[in-house]
């Protein structure tokens, strides 16, 4: 729905994953799916229903009273809402009129000039061969339940998206050198995550954004600022005599001044990569934490100052 692909807006997820499937009609909504029954409590299918039809069904009921009269989307309507906000990853569920969807895709992502900011996976092959003779720009991705034999070499494919159990490092080397990415799914847990970041894996599928995101930047970030701090501070004062006071103090500032723009300068490109506009993302002991610039700099300062304050 509309208010879950917000959510996911606010958690700062850089993707959201949907699937679309015509009406009756020919009218392309998102819903999981193919029976409307599990989230809208009527046994229909969607493609027996027409577009008004369906947009009598609320599916927002069965979550909770919070959300009645959520309807099901159409694929404008959530590409509308995506728009330079957050990347969407478009599946396209087997069946007999797959090719027919990937058509509706492509149409509606043109409309909505997101082809850079879309791309279209299934686990079908010849929808994805359909969308990029459409559209060669738009990257399209193979699922794969279970990974086995060379399958990475397959032409018309710009990236893998895998069932994690079955991912080692020794496939995710595989697919980087055939030239590809590789998306692994469903993982909801910490030591998952940690585990496919260390294997290089290019995107992580979950339920839940804000853990995979605190855990992947804690565990990126906190290894660069100790790297960075034990640069500027234990080779520059630690592996020598010690000087005079006045000597160790104008060492001191020199390296003060070299971390802080170091420093700034991991917060800016964390910064960047969070898409978290004016505010600066730090990383600390596996919580994201969002302050503006001007906090940031106050805030190494002071903790600068108060190490100077104990000289001795």
């Amino acid at each position: 729905t509309l208010a879950a692909f917000q959510e996911a807006i606010n958690n700062m997820a850089d993707f959201i994953e949907i699937d679309v499937t015509l009406t009756k009609d020919g009218i392309p909504v998102v819903i999981h799916d193919s029976n409307a029954l599990r989230t809208t409590g009527v046994n229909r299918e969607i493609s027996d229903m027409t577009f008004y039809e369906v947009k009598q069904l609320d599916a927002g009921i069965y979550h909770s009273a919070e959300y009645a009269g959520e309807r099901i989307p159409t694929l404008y309507e959530v590409l509308e809402l995506a728009k330079g906000k957050i990347e969407v990853n478009i599946e396209i569920k087997p069946g007999n009129n797959s090719m027919e969807v990937a058509e509706k895709v492509v149409e509606a992502v043109r409309a909505k000039s997101m082809v850079s900011e879309c791309v279209v996976t299934s686990f079908e092959i010849e929808p994805l061969r359909r969308v990029k003779q459409l559209e060669p720009q738009i990257q399209v991705g193979y699922i794969l339940v279970v990974a086995y034999g060379d399958f990475y070499n397959m032409e018309d494919v710009d990236f893998f998206s895998v069932n994690a159990a079955f991912l080692t490092k020794r496939l995710v080397d595989a697919i980087h050198n055939s030239g590809k990415q590789i998306h692994a799914w469903t993982v909801n847990n910490q030591s998952s995550i940690k585990n496919l970041s260390n294997k290089g894996v290019d995107n992580i599928i979950t339920d839940d954004p804000v853990l995979a995101r605190e855990t992947v930047y804690s565990r990126n970030t906190s290894e660069t600022i100790v790297n960075m701090a034990k640069y500027v501070f234990n080779a520059e004062v630690i592996d020598r005599q010690p000087e005079t006071p006045d000597i160790e103090r104008k060492r001191f500032l020199e390296a003060k001044d070299t971390f802080v723009s170091s420093t700034k300068e991991i917060a800016a490109n964390l910064k960047e990569k969070l898409g978290a506009g004016d505010k600066t993302a730090l990383v600390l002991q596996n919580q994201i934490y969002l302050i503006n610039d001007q906090e940031l700099e106050s805030g190494i300062t002071e903790g600068i100052n108060n190490g100077l304050s104990a000289e001795n």
